[in-house]
Order: C-alpha cells, then structure tokens, then sequence
C-alpha cells in the first residue's frame, strides 16, 4: 500500500529540516574549531557572518526568494549571536 501524498510530503520535508539542522549544526562546529585553532579570529567570523546576513537582507529586499532569506538572515543572525558570545574564544 503506497502511503498518501500528505504523508510523503512530511516525510520529504522532515528529512530536508534534519539535513539542514545537520548541515547548521556541522558548519558551527568547523567555525568555532577554525577559531580555536587560531585560523580565523572571533572578530573576522564575527564579521563574515555579519556580509552573510547583509547580503541574505539585500536578497530579501530585491525579491529574491524572499521568505527564504528572510529565515536565513534571521538563522544567520542567532549564529552570529552565538558566535560573539562566546568569550572563551576571545584571543
């Protein structure tokens, strides 16, 4: 028996949300070990981040998948947050 079109959509969706949580939650983990190994300084992540969010801003403005970025910028914002916080990592 084929399971409904609902069913498969959520499921569909469910694992493109865990792939993105994956996703997020590797890429902090790299940022912070470039950190931590004096790759990158808190300040310099602190400030790519800060291009990401302007330039996801930027897209939201021009129309440009516009609730996507706005999610984005927002996602961006709460690792920039995270990121800044972190005062073990001040060099």
């Amino acid at each position: 028996m084929r399971s409904p079109p609902d069913k498969k959509r959520r499921m569909r969706q469910n694992r493109f949300n865990a792939e993105g949580q994956a996703a997020l939650l590797v890429g902090e983990s790299i940022l912070m070990a470039l950190i931590e190994h004096g790759v990158l300084t808190k300040n310099q992540l602190v400030d790519a981040i800060d291009m990401a969010i302007l330039t996801k801003q930027q897209m939201a403005e021009d129309g440009q998948d516009v609730e996507v970025s706005r999610i984005a910028a927002g996602l961006l914002t709460m690792l920039r947050t995270s990121i800044a916080s972190l005062t073990e990592l001040d060099a």
